[in-house]
């Protein structure tokens, strides 16, 4: 006889593995490749066919008329498809690197910055502004400041940027607002079934209140079932 996985258990693990998924697309949004390895791989393809502009070349003489091939002779055709092929991909990657984007809205810049600055109001302060005035080995004598007594610091923004809420768990875009309407949210409802027997279409009102809340309820338990028997 099978164990028989508790359902909870078992709607927790979905649970961890879905948050485990955003986090993996979070890293992608804030984490880019380092520059060294797309540079690494151009620079390699790019020795690649210049040495083959040399070594592709064909040597037109009688001693070597019987060793070599009419095929390429006139048209490098293959070095073509290789050039075709080798750059296309290069290109592809290049455009993988940064699936999100690489301007500066792309990244959280401002939240990095934010977490390196409070980091550093504990002990250093002034080394964290220091390194934006060449001032690194010219220390301010310690003194009290405004965040002396604060155990918890934040830092300060302007009035006006101070209203827009800071989460650094989104992407950039998952907040824009395109329209300016507030989401009210969305009601579900039962589409229109066309009736073969006499043409017609028919619909089914949805359920609402308590029966409305069973009914969701009873779905997601369902789901959860079929997706146990499929594991």
């Amino acid at each position: 006889m099978g164990v028989v996985r508790h359902s909870a258990i078992e709607k927790e693990q979905h649970l961890k593995l879905f948050r485990n998924n955003l986090q993996m697309l979070c890293n992608y949004d804030w984490v880019p490749i380092p520059l060294a390895y797309p540079q690494l791989v151009f620079l390699a393809v790019y020795v690649y066919f210049a040495i083959c502009l040399i070594s592709r070349q064909f040597i037109v003489n009688k001693e070597a008329a019987s060793k070599t091939s009419d095929v390429d002779l006139t048209l490098p055709f293959v070095t073509m498809m290789e050039f075709l092929i080798f750059v296309g991909w290069m290109k592809v990657a290049e455009g993988l690197l940064n699936p999100f984007g690489e301007d500066d809205d792309d990244f959280e810049c401002n939240f990095l910055l934010d977490k390196n600055l409070a980091a550093t109001l504990y002990d250093i302060f002034q080394t964290a502004l220091c390194i934006v005035d060449e001032a690194s080995n010219d220390a301010p004598e310690l003194a009290k400041d405004q965040f002396w007594s604060t155990k918890e610091i934040e830092p300060i923004y302007s009035k006006e940027s101070a209203a827009e809420t800071i989460n650094p768990l989104v992407g950039s875009a998952t907040l824009s607002n395109i329209s300016g309407e507030v989401d009210q949210g969305t009601r579900m409802v039962v589409r229109k079934s066309i009736d073969i027997s006499n043409g017609t279409s028919s619909i089914q009102h949805s359920p609402s209140g308590r029966t409305s809340r069973k009914w969701r309820l009873g779905s997601i338990v369902d789901r959860f079932g079929s997706m146990r028997r499929f594991a």
